[in-house]
């Protein structure tokens, strides 16, 4: 009896602990929810205070067609005509260049290659904003200007830099599809005699068509959003709408970033702005909602249950039809008969005539049809396998394209004053001040980490209870579409939001750079929790289940047996989330402003430029500037993403040694930029090189073990074996 008490009262015991686990990950997501309506609203309240203005009239607003806030004109419909016009054009040339580098990464190319490309495009995915900003300001507006005689940025400049920074999302996403394709369908298409080609664009393309749609809308929402490549690139022109690739064009994110800092909070323009951020954000949840429509249709569960619906209503009017003949039937019953009876109609005669040309033709007949039909086989595959490599060698030369322009003029200028000073290192014949990178490194490394701190935490607890303990139902999808709805939000509602609530706050407590990490805490939440929630799902359920029988609670079992095991994933989420806190710019600037702050202290104090925001800064200085500076702050930007991807790689294999080592290599070469020493940089520097080389030589090793190419000793051969 006491037996039976005790194990009754640990029973208990263990569902309050699960209880009150479950309430505090429920309070975390919550508070982020809570965060999410809280923008919306305030975007609402403000931005209606916009529309009610005396400034602004709502006729002119939503249909004027002339920019002149001096003397107090604001429009807004014409600004969102042409981001969305522009944005369209943008995927006109991106889609089918993402599409084709996608089926050749996975289908065309050798498997040996498939790797590196695939690598190359994720690096050209994290790219920032600003380096496609400044690559699209030069060297993009050079050639547009070299063919059409038109300079300083027009829309066909606008529209082959936000082609060019969307295609390498597309192309993910459309990977992903194509990957998740059942191989079946294809290799059912090549035993009916198909070649590889008809079945990649008949078949294989045909099936990812949800997640390719998916991909198209995602990266026009990106390029919908996008605002400090476009303030870069194009010139701001003063009416619209702009249809024609050779005029110059106004878009509703470069206005709303322009000089958002120096306005006076609460003047006219001021609340302008966030009417325009009222309309983006409306343009934004009208894509999002597009796209749940998308991928609702596209589920095969959906699509399962419609079919089964379809046959349950034709059966239904079958059934009607012979109890009471046609009269018996409603309106919209007969004309469903008679479109049933048309389609049997078409295959009696569809298969009447596949029987007359199966008697009739003779044997030579057929041959010479079979002979043709192969000759034409063999030259549309051809054809297409042509389209198919050409047209993702420009994806592939993008990224070509892009290193070439850092790296062609950026090395002269990449000294180690320039890298490690936190003052002026140089004065341009024009008199404009460069400062040196350590303040900008510094601030974003702070930046970095004071981001993580609060939102791994947050993030993580939050996927726990979406892979866990979320139950299906109305506040769980609820729950669900508010995080996908916050990763849709554009940057720039983050910058608004964070300078209308956060910056006062910060301000008053003295530090104002919290308001820029409190915000990049809300941009970055959405990538850990989706990757942490999927990281904890494809952990083993014998692995939980063997947990609970052992006698722990599910809520321990998920902090001791599901994060360990989630950790690759959920690190590669971190890695992430730090890919997109370096390369963030215009929330920065919405709520800083651009400007330097060569002394640490002040950027702690009152906010200050990043490595990001720095070359927005540059590029956004009147005066003349030296592009081969921009380009050396590209390079030390794509220099940190390639060590943080090369970080998440080694992580993802589970290899902790050189994980571990990798990740103290790079923290001490910012070590050695924030002390100024040179020589402790340069040996960090070169020890995390010779890792990589060291586990590219153990791949090298492996594949010569797996193949027999080389005879090696035993011990070298069990040793590259054993390494990950």
């Amino acid at each position: 009896m006491q037996q039976v008490v005790d194990t009754k009262r640990v029973q208990r015991i263990k569902s309050t602990k699960d209880s009150i686990f479950r309430s505090s990950l429920f309070v975390i997501l919550s508070l982020i929810v809570t965060l999410l309506f809280s923008l919306i609203l305030m975007i609402v309240v403000k931005g209606t205070q916009g529309l009610n203005s005396d400034s602004v009239m709502i006729k002119d607003f939503l249909f004027g067609n002339y920019y002149n806030p001096t003397g107090g004109f604001f429009v807004g419909g014409v600004l969102i005509f042409n981001s969305i016009w522009t944005a369209a054009l943008a995927a006109l040339i991106a889609v089918p260049i993402s599409v084709l580098t996608a089926l050749f990464i996975t289908r065309v190319a050798p498997k040996s290659l498939r790797t590196p490309l695939f690598v190359i495009v994720a690096l050209l995915a994290a790219v920032p904003s600003v380096i496609y900003g400044a690559f699209g300001g030069q060297w993009i507006n050079s050639l547009v200007y070299s063919i059409t005689g038109v300079a300083n940025g027009p829309l066909l400049s606008l529209i082959f830099t936000l082609a060019l920074m969307i295609m390498p999302t597309i192309t993910l996403l459309t990977v992903a599809a194509i990957n998740n394709v059942d191989k079946k369908m294809e290799n059912s298409s090549l035993a009916l005699g198909a070649t590889r080609a008809q079945t990649n664009f008949k078949v294989t393309l045909v099936a990812a068509i949800p997640g390719i749609l998916v991909g198209t809308l995602l990266g026009i929402g990106r390029a919908l959003g996008e605002a400090t490549a476009v303030s870069m690139v194009a010139s701001q022109a003063s009416y619209g709408p702009t249809f024609l690739p050779t005029e110059y064009t106004r878009l509703i994110t470069s206005t709303m970033l322009k000089g958002f800092k120096e306005l006076e909070i609460g003047s006219d323009e001021y609340l302008y702005r966030f009417a325009l951020g009222l309309l983006l954000v409306t343009t934004t949840f009208a894509i999002f909602a597009l796209l749940k429509y998308v991928q609702r249709k596209q589920d095969p569960e959906n699509k399962s249950m419609q079919l089964t619906a379809s046959a349950v209503k034709t059966r239904t009017i079958a059934m009607k039809y012979e109890q009471r003949g046609l009269e018996g039937l409603s309106i919209n019953e007969q004309h469903e008969w008679y479109r049933i009876h048309l389609e049997r109609e078409a295959q009696f005669d569809l298969a009447v005539e596949n029987e007359f040309n199966t008697t009739s033709h003779s044997i030579l007949t057929k041959s010479i049809i079979k002979k043709n039909n192969e000759s034409a086989k063999k030259v549309k595959s051809s054809a297409l396998n042509a389209m198919t490599v050409i047209f993702s060698l420009v994806g592939i030369l993008s990224f070509v394209a892009i290193m070439s322009y850092l790296l062609g003029g950026g090395t002269s200028v990449l000294t180690w004053e320039f890298l490690a000073s936190s003052g002026e290192v140089t004065r341009i014949e024009n008199g404009a001040r460069i400062y040196g990178m350590a303040t900008p490194i510094m601030g974003t490394m702070v930046m970095i980490f004071a981001t993580l701190i609060i939102a791994v935490p947050m993030g993580v607890m939050t996927g726990i209870y979406f892979a866990e303990f979320s139950k299906k139902g109305k506040i769980s999808n609820l729950f669900s579409t508010s995080i996908e709805l916050l990763a849709g939000i554009p940057s720039l509602i983050f910058g608004l939001f964070g300078a209308a609530v956060f910056l006062p706050l910060a301000a008053a407590i003295g530090y104002e750079v919290i308001a820029g990490i409190l915000i990049m805490v809300m941009i970055v939440l959405p990538t850990i929790i989706k990757t942490s929630e999927e990281a904890i799902k494809a952990v083993p359920d014998s692995i939980k289940h063997a947990s609970l029988a052992l006698g722990s609670t599910k809520s321990t079992s998920a902090i001791k047996v599901g994060i360990p095991n989630a950790i690759p994933g959920i690190l590669s989420g971190v890695i992430l989330s730090t890919g997109r806190i370096i390369a963030e710019s215009a929330a920065i600037v919405m709520i800083f402003g651009a400007i330097v702050r060569p002394e640490m202290g002040d950027w702690l104090t009152s906010g200050g430029t990043t490595l990001a925001t720095e070359i927005f800064r540059l590029t956004g200085d009147y005066q003349v500037i030296s592009w081969d500076y921009i380009k050396a702050i590209g390079i030390i930007i794509m220099a940190i993403l390639t060590m943080l991807v090369i970080i998440s790689k080694f992580i993802e294999r589970k290899n902790w040694i050189l994980s571990a080592a990798a990740l103290l290599l790079f923290l001490t070469m910012l070590l050695g930029i924030g002390i100024y020493s040179q020589v402790l940089f340069m040996v960090a520097l070169w020890m995390f090189i010779a890792l990589i080389i060291f586990q590219v030589m153990m791949s090298i090793v492996k594949w010569l073990t797996v193949t027999n190419k080389i005879k090696l000793p035993t011990e070298v051969k069990n040793f590259a074996m054993r390494w990950k």
